[in-house]
């Protein structure tokens, strides 16, 4: 309503600059930018240095909201694209300087066989470093791929759900978590999109 709204004063505005005569109409084709990010929200508590924590995200919902908050709704989207990612830890409380390396796998879960694959990999993280620290990191194509997939099927009509895995394995935290002095914080990689969408707005012919 917002985008409604702010189009017709555009307009109004316009047809008042034109004068009083008259206001002939032409409709233009706009293609509109919309950059937003997604997050996985993850919760690390282990006492082992391998392990694997999943997290399923309703990609579908997230677009969704993004779309929402914007205005325009899921018909305007003529195209959309995976460009970046970044990742934060955003809660910890513990003394011990954990070092974490590791990777990220997605795949769909509403259907397709479709993945896992690495999305991302990580190296010598100082978890208490990075606390509150929004870094870029490296996106693997393969799972570019998969959420572009994703994103041309959301755009089509269907609703896909994906699964993240973080994956740890031998020698990628220092020191080793144990029983005593597990390993516990909160962090979310996020995945940046973006989407072009397309609107028609009927705007004064100056000539």
């Amino acid at each position: 309503m917002k985008k409604i709204l702010g189009n017709c004063r555009f307009v109004l505005i316009l047809c008042a600059v034109a004068g009083a005569n008259g206001c002939i109409m032409e409709e233009k084709v706009l293609e509109i930018v919309i950059t937003e990010k997604t997050c996985i929200k993850l919760h690390e508590h282990h006492t082992s240095e391998i392990y694997s924590t999943p997290a399923v995200i309703d990609y579908a919902g997230e677009i969704e909201n993004i779309l929402e908050d914007k205005g325009v709704s899921r018909s305007e989207i003529k195209r959309g694209i995976v460009v970046s990612a970044t990742h934060e830890v955003t809660s910890f409380s513990q003394s011990t300087n954990w070092i974490i390396s590791g990777r990220i796998t997605v795949r769909r879960t509403d259907g397709p066989d479709d993945g896992p694959v690495d999305i991302l990999s990580y190296d010598s993280i100082s978890v208490p470093a990075a606390l509150g620290k929004v870094s870029p990191v490296d996106l693997n194509p393969d799972g570019v791929a998969l959420l572009n997939r994703a994103l041309k099927s959301f755009i089509d009509g269907s609703n896909p759900e994906l699964e993240f895995v973080v994956i740890s394995g031998e020698g990628d935290v220092d020191p080793d978590p144990t029983l005593l002095n597990p390993m516990i914080f909160n962090w979310q990689p996020c995945i940046t999109i973006q989407v072009i969408i397309e609107q028609r707005l009927d705007v004064p012919d100056p000539f």
